[in-house]
């Protein structure tokens, strides 16, 4: 999936709307997911890009993004949001690691069913990169959302 100039790989499009389950997105409707059944294994860590055809950039900033993580059903419904702590990186033209950062969401008690996402702003070593990773510490039991990146 390409999004304003950028390539997804290893995400999923949702269309929240309402927001029913676990997640209250950043800008409603929409978020990005990773994929709680075919988990990290099976379709490669989630990333965002400018190596794909008919990229027009070269470089991006990422400055900042919103998130949060949710449990799956058995129904493929992400629903009860739950901790998490997320390892995002940043990387150059020759594909070495320039930057790095770890976050990590803690649903508020009362909101578990409908947590708010929170921001996580990228300090400045997230310049001129060709790609960025996220990656979970439990990949296979939570789903990542997330929002409303800054680049």
């Amino acid at each position: 999936m390409v999004y304003r100039g950028l390539a997804y790989k290893a995400w999923n499009y949702l269309d929240i709307s309402p927001p029913t389950s676990g997640s209250a997105p950043q800008s409603p409707k929409n978020s990005i997911a990773t994929n709680q059944v075919e988990g990290q294994t099976l379709r490669g860590t989630p990333a965002m890009t400018v190596v794909y055809s008919g990229s027009k950039s070269l470089y991006f900033d990422l400055l900042s993004f919103f998130f949060n993580c949710v449990t799956p059903t058995g129904t493929g419904l992400a629903q009860i949001a739950v901790q998490c702590t997320i390892f995002v990186a940043g990387f150059d033209s020759a594909n070495k690691q320039v930057a790095s950062a770890t976050y990590t969401f803690t649903p508020p008690l009362l909101q578990i069913t409908k947590a708010p996402m929170i921001q996580a702003v990228l300090p400045p070593s997230f310049a001129n990169l060709r790609n960025v990773t996220l990656v979970q510490s439990i990949p296979t039991t939570q789903v990542l959302l997330v929002d409303d990146y800054k680049v």
